[in-house]
């Protein structure tokens, strides 16, 4: 309600039904020709706010038409691009960025004009020093009586750089484990021969500490490695038949004599004529060892974990269960990405790199990984992997 409209007659019933009838029609298009002047008085001024944000932002901001030429840039990009206003308005943005590479490609902006939010990497060219490479964010706006796309540019040079310093550091650093650990191991076999005889059975617990934490460490490196290269798109699959069933029994031998120590109950739950995959064997067994001994971590004393596989359609199905505290639902994807850890009071410690191998291992075989998960009731750890050589020979070649 914008206000009252009050008529007064000092005559009784001077207005009959058909006068007030009109009074209150009258009424109506004052209160209509009152909103539309209080809403129009409202644009200049939201519009007005509207460009202030625009100018005064801390990050390079460019705004097109749909069809991708420049009608306006704030202060910060004129900085940015070291271009002045006047030189980028009426230029494609193509002219900044590419977009080739991008998802909107060369569809002349099909996701943005639907209302989508467009997110991408690229590389802008200034006009004087070298290529920046920026994080685009764009998206659809209506102002007023404008239609128009708003790029937003963030330099990401800084984080490219330490991203390429931790690359950098780890490939040094696993390289260089490499060695002293095929020294430690070569050394404990050696030792386990000497001692052959030895009927200490504290000597024989020893060695095989010694021994199995070697294999363990020796798995993560190797494993590490391999995320290096799968990332870098390198092929290092050496793709043979092999029988699902003995990689399955072989990492459970490898795994049960921490479950054991941790006082934890294993469950083995094979389908009978598992087929033949044709995958690399050592790959494969470590992503099954790392799922395994992921969930001796997370399950507590006297719980169990379930290793169990069956045949679906085209595919092998493998699981492993756990009856840990499970995993919410905003981090069951994130947890497959490098350098993240589920995250609660007490919760094992891990640099969050085992479940980033495991799903770059599987999908170069061509399969699929996932988790199912309560919180409070355990996980299930799925990957799947395709039984015909030809669907393996087609991840390879991607």
């Amino acid at each position: 309600m914008y206000g009252v409209l009050a008529l007064i007659h000092p005559q009784v019933d001077y207005f009959d039904s058909s006068m007030v009838e009109w009074l209150v029609a009258v009424g109506d298009m004052v209160s209509a020709s009152v909103g539309n002047t209080v809403e129009m008085n409202a644009i200049p001024k939201d519009e007005a706010r509207y460009k202030w944000l625009f100018e005064e932002a801390v990050v390079p901001m460019i705004m097109t038409n749909l069809e991708g030429y420049i009608i306006d840039v704030n202060r910060r990009a004129c900085e940015f691009l070291r271009y002045k206003r006047a030189d980028l308005i009426q230029q494609g943005i193509t002219a900044i960025h590419r977009l080739g590479t991008g998802p909107i490609g060369s569809n002349r902006f099909d996701s943005l004009q639907e209302g989508k939010e467009v997110v991408f990497r690229t590389t802008v060219f200034p006009k004087q020093g070298e290529d920046i490479p920026v994080l685009v964010r764009a998206r659809r706006l209506f102002l007023g009586d404008d239609d128009v796309i708003i790029w937003v540019e963030e330099d990401i040079s800084a984080q490219l750089e330490l991203e390429q310093l931790r690359q950098d550091l780890t490939s040094m650093v696993y390289h260089d484990l490499r060695g002293p650990l095929h020294n430690i191991y070569s050394s404990i076999i050696t030792l386990s021969k000497l001692l052959a005889r030895e009927n200490s059975s504290v000597v024989r617990d020893l060695l095989d500490v010694g021994t199995r934490s070697t294999k363990q460490l020796t798995r993560l490196v190797e494993s590490l490695l391999d995320i290096q290269r799968l990332e870098e798109g390198k092929a290092v699959l050496d793709a043979k038949p092999t029988a699902i069933h003995d990689l399955l029994t072989e990492a459970s031998q490898l795994v049960y004599p921490i479950i054991h120590e941790s006082q934890q109950k294993l469950k083995l739950d094979f389908a009978d004529n598992l087929p033949l995959l044709t995958c690399d064997a050592d790959m494969v067994l470590r992503v099954i060892t790392n799922l395994m001994e992921n969930a001796v971590k997370y399950t507590p004393m006297g719980g169990q974990i379930t290793l169990s596989a069956r045949t679906v359609t085209g595919a092998v199905r493998i699981s492993v269960n756990d009856s840990g505290p499970g995993i919410a639902p905003i981090m069951q994807n994130k947890i497959f990405e490098k350098f993240s850890r589920v995250q609660y009071k007490d919760a094992p410690k891990g640099v969050g790199l085992g479940l980033a191998f495991c799903r770059l291992a599987v999908e170069a075989h061509g399969g699929r990984i996932w988790v199912e998960s309560e919180p409070e009731h355990g996980s299930s750890f799925i990957f799947t992997m395709p039984t015909s050589s030809e669907a393996i020979s087609l991840a390879v070649h991607n």
